[in-house]
């Protein structure tokens, strides 16, 4: 809802200068808060599927896993893969 609400571009300050701060320019013309979205349904699912303990723990190693992979990926993650199209 509020992902179509920006893509329409209603004005909802907050949201939008989370958007401008965070996201990716491609992102924001495609799906507007999509790994926020896709993140908070994943731990939905999780607490529904798991014990309460298992299902914090996942959600706290992939939170911490994004970060660090961020952090890290983007100073050291300079080789492209074979067979990505921009490499043919």
């Amino acid at each position: 809802m509020i992902s179509r609400a920006i893509k329409k571009r209603v004005s909802l300050p907050f949201i939008e200068w989370v958007i401008r701060t965070f996201e990716r320019k491609k992102d924001i013309e495609n799906f507007p808060l999509k790994g926020t979205i896709f993140f908070l349904i994943g731990s939905l699912i999780s607490t529904m599927l798991y014990r309460t303990d298992i299902a914090a723990t996942s959600i706290i190693i992939l939170a911490l896993g994004d970060c660090f992979s961020t952090l890290i990926g983007k100073p050291l993650g300079m080789t492209r893969h074979a067979h990505t199209p921009e490499n043919r």
